[in-house]
């Protein structure tokens, strides 16, 4: 989670839109082998069961290290109520 000021926190999501062409014809177990990371890992992160953590984006550049990363996450923001 990214803390900001004023009460704005946030999780780092996954473009699914753009993801989905990257996989191409992979399947969801060859894409996660391809990414080093498990299937359920991955169907968390793309039903948004999971927020993107550091080490999933580390192995997403390990995978694909040309493909820039505003393209594939995002900064999805949620308001916390302020006291």
């Amino acid at each position: 989670m990214i803390v900001c000021n004023k009460g704005i926190h946030g999780n780092i999501r996954l473009n699914l839109a753009n993801f989905l062409k990257l996989q191409g014809d992979l399947t969801e177990v060859e894409m996660a082998k391809k990414l080093n990371v498990s299937r359920s890992q991955l169907w968390r992160i793309k039903t948004k069961s999971s927020a993107v953590g550091q080490e999933f984006i580390a192995k997403f550049k390990n995978a694909y290290p040309n493909e820039p990363f505003e393209k594939y996450f995002f900064i999805e923001s949620v308001e916390l109520n302020q006291r």
